[in-house]
């Protein structure tokens, strides 16, 4: 009788000892390794080896140049075996990026992973250049049945529907609609034809993607209320959110760079001298070129500071203090803000985004993700652009500066629960995360990934 068995096929016991080590997981016991180094191992060895008195039900490679050598065996259908392939980034075949699921790695620490299921359809991607962002998120490209890849600028006059018709297209994928012109005249066209189809984004938390049916941002009514406020929040569901966000602060998780914690936190006993117990208006500044800035801000930047301004002039400076942080990949602070009143200090890059937060008492922004970020602290908002998390009671919009200051003076309403709300839509039914460990290994840079199938595939 035949044995049952799951074979790893690598190149050498070093490819091994690195993916193991990036990953800080030991593969299933239950694995057979074989190692090409070993009699030369060629595909003729592997047919023999399969044709003995063993049954293989997976073969997982941790080598492209070996995967591409023996799947032209067919193995799937001759011998009914499931294929993986696991590489570096700069190795990965897209047609065949790996679900990296239990029974593979039967523990990775401090990290949870679930499992889509399988997704039976024909994707057609427009974008052959993403290829990080579609790394990172192999999770859901992994468990497609068939995925096509064109440029889009292919579809700049072809029409969408014919062309998904005649080939039997599903869905199609397009990342980053706002990244160039063209790229966002198809989006548009996209969006206005009959077609199923998913936006790719990173999210507004750390490690977040999403594959939105309906559009970008704060335009998609992927984030309507009427999508997340049936959600009933009880302790476990609480318990939840406030996991999330000890881990992100303990395992310092962050979209962009942010100052050492330690170095940080010994300035913050200062800074609280400072504002002498008044309460914190926070307000994080974008980029101006920013896609959410240049598409997403109808009532322009001159406003907002004008608002702003105005505001700092108007709330009583022995109740209230200023912290405006610039965007951490500016150079500077924009000259527009009055930098004259004692009631406010303009941060650099001197104060971790976590520490801010903890000493803020509200938050005003233009869209900026930290809109999301402040909810998870339990801050209320006030935001002046198109933003996606439109919560009533925890964040609002203003127009102008009496609108701003009323909506400051009534902070201490804050909707606690209406915020866990769209928390937990979007931690655990909207958004995809993923994990990124990179590693050194012989003077050459390697990202390797681990991937948490949530999102609003797996519903």
């Amino acid at each position: 009788m035949k044995k049952k068995m799951q074979l790893l096929v690598i190149e050498s016991k070093i490819d091994l000892e690195r993916c193991e080590k990036s990953q800080n997981v030991k593969f299933n016991p239950e694995f057979t390794i074989i190692t090409s180094e070993h009699k030369n191992f060629t595909s003729k060895d592997l047919r023999t080896y399969l044709n003995e008195n063993i049954k293989i039900e997976e073969i997982v490679f941790i080598s492209q140049k070996l995967f591409f050598l023996y799947e032209g065996l067919n193995l799937h259908a001759n011998y009914e075996i499931k294929m993986y392939l696991i590489s570096s980034p700069t190795l990965f075949d897209y047609s065949r990026l790996l679900n990296y699921h239990h029974d593979l790695f039967p523990k990775v620490s401090g990290f949870e992973k679930q499992k889509l299921n399988r997704i039976n359809e024909h994707w057609l991607v427009l974008d052959k250049k993403e290829k990080n962002l579609i790394r990172r998120t192999s999770a859901v490209f992994g468990h497609v049945e068939k995925l096509t890849f064109k440029y889009y600028t292919n579809f700049l006059f072809l029409d969408f529907q014919k062309f998904c018709r005649e080939n039997k297209i599903d869905k199609v994928i397009l990342i980053g609609p706002h990244r160039h012109t063209l790229k966002r005249w198809v989006y548009y066209k996209l969006r206005k034809s009959n077609v199923d189809f998913y936006i790719v984004e990173r999210g507004a938390l750390p490690g977040s993607w999403f594959f939105d049916p309906d559009g970008f941002n704060g335009e998609s009514r992927a984030y309507a209320k009427d999508k997340w406020e049936d959600i009933q929040i009880n302790h476990e569901k609480e318990a939840t959110i406030k996991r999330f966000k000890d881990k992100m602060v303990s395992e310092n998780e962050v979209l962009e760079f942010q100052p050492d914690v330690n170095e940080s936190q010994s300035r913050v006993d200062e800074l609280r001298k400072v504002i002498n117990g008044r309460k914190v208006i926070f307000i994080p500044l974008q980029r101006p070129r920013d896609t959410v800035i240049r598409f997403f801000n109808p009532k322009g930047l001159k406003r907002f500071y004008e608002s702003i301004n105005s505001a700092i002039d108007t709330l009583d400076s022995q109740k209230f203090f200023f912290l405006i942080k610039k965007h951490p990949l500016e150079k500077k602070v924009p000259g527009k803000i009055n930098r004259k009143k004692d009631n406010l200090k303009i941060l650099n890059d001197e104060f971790h985004i976590h520490d801010i937060l903890d000493m803020t008492d509200h938050t005003v922004l233009i869209n900026s993700g930290v809109g999301v970020l402040s909810l998870l602290f339990n801050k209320p908002v006030s935001y002046f652009g198109q933003a996606f998390y439109k919560v009533p009671g925890s964040s609002s919009e203003f127009s102008n500066s009496s609108e701003l200051v009323k909506q400051v003076h009534s902070s201490e309403n804050y909707n606690k629960k209406e915020s866990l709300k769209f928390l937990y839509f979007l931690i655990k039914k909207y958004y995809l995360f993923s994990k990124v460990k990179k590693i050194t290994y012989n003077s050459e840079k390697e990202d390797y990934y681990i991937f948490s199938s949530t999102g609003i595939l797996n519903k």
